[in-house]
């Protein structure tokens, strides 16, 4: 039998095999934020743990209640591969909006785009609007709690 996988046990530049958490323990926490199926099979997204077992519906709404004033501008010059990760930050800091200015070669009418790490809404959604519903949008990710 091997023994259980903690932050001890683990090395530098290793991770747990698992992420989340499993079934919640019964009796099971009362209100409409929580998941039944994500309380009954566990809870592997990639979320804080104070949103463990919640609905992403509920997630976006508190989320909401507390989103700072902050916007980002980001000027694309070119066709800036670093684009998504500052898209990324601004999201994990609840920023109120992020907007993407200057020359948007990306957006052509019938161009595609691929977004090879797709969470659940801001990027995906932000490009396929700046697209105008038009050519083709491809969004994966890896991490099935994402999705």
């Amino acid at each position: 039998m091997s023994s259980p996988t903690t932050p001890a046990s683990i090395g530098p530049g290793e991770f747990f095999p698992v992420v989340g958490v499993g079934p919640h323990e019964k009796p099971w926490p009362e209100g409409d934020q929580y998941d039944p199926e994500l309380l009954l099979n566990g809870d592997r997204r990639n979320v804080l743990d104070h949103y463990r077992y919640w609905t992403v519906e509920a997630i976006v709404k508190d989320l909401n209640t507390k989103r700072h004033k902050l916007q980002i501008a980001i000027e694309n010059w070119q066709h800036d591969l670093n684009i998504g990760s500052i898209v990324r930050t601004a999201n994990a800091f609840n920023v109120s909006g992020v907007h993407i200015v200057g020359k948007r070669d990306w957006n052509k009418r019938g161009e595609m785009v691929t977004d090879f790490c797709a969470g659940a809404g801001g990027k995906t959604l932000a490009i396929g609007a700046a697209m105008r519903s038009t050519g083709r949008l491809y969004a994966s990710s890896n991490n099935s709690g994402l999705c």
